[in-house]
């Protein structure tokens, strides 16, 4: 109920004093003020919904050059991207990065972890795990997770937020997407790949619940 937004709650108003327990931490309102006031942990639980990165990043793009990069992120295109930065001497910023997040261009975060410093300095491994584990359609996520396994060996394994939630959590956070995903047992391609690779389902997290609990429902 929290995680799809079934228990009714009140959008933080920036400036208003928030006292919310633990149990309510999951609630997408709860996980908005997190990330807005940078609580312990915000910076992987802002992966965890697309609209916790910069709710105007859009309106940033305002020049000219933005509207190509744009454009060349919503065609998910690593040479359209980077080549005109290339040419003009300039360097790759973090609202681009975050707008391929955002968009998910799929096939230019993947190239920017594998080729960018810079990059990878915005976004750690175990962010970019969880942001795909969270965001990105099964096939995209399995490929990132194998690319980040590759140059992160048992990142999967040793990945845990501030409240405990392993990549295997983050998966819980597609909720609307889980049925038309899920095979027999209520898991997907993704969740079997998560556990193989050394996530515990039976993990509990800050409040002792675990993601074997939630599947149970």
């Amino acid at each position: 109920m929290l995680m799809a937004n079934g228990y009714k709650f009140p959008k933080y108003i920036p400036g208003q004093e928030w006292n919310v327990p633990k149990a309510l931490y999951d609630h997408p309102a709860v996980r908005d003020w997190l990330c807005q006031t940078k609580q312990e942990g915000w910076e992987d639980i802002r992966n965890s919904d697309p609209l916790f990165f910069d709710i105007d990043i859009t309106g940033k793009f305002k020049t000219e050059a933005d509207q190509k990069a744009l454009a060349a992120i919503e065609e998910d295109s690593p040479p359209a991207l980077l080549m005109p930065l290339d040419f003009e001497g300039r360097i790759l910023t973090s609202k681009y990065a975050k707008m391929a997040l955002i968009k998910n261009a799929t096939n230019i975060v993947s190239y920017l972890f594998l080729n960018k410093k810079l990059f990878r300095k915005w976004f750690s491994p175990k962010q970019l795990l969880f942001y795909a584990c969270a965001n990105w359609n099964i096939d995209a996520a399995i490929s990132l997770i194998t690319q980040l396994e590759e140059n992160v060996p048992h990142l999967v394994q040793d990945s845990l937020d501030a409240f405990g939630h392993d990549a295997l959590w983050y998966t819980l956070y597609r909720q609307e997407h889980r049925e038309a995903e899920s095979t027999h047992g209520g898991m997907t391609t993704l969740d079997k790949m998560l556990i193989e690779l050394g996530c515990n389902q039976k993990r509990p997290n800050c409040i002792g619940l675990s993601y074997e609990n939630l599947m149970e429902f």
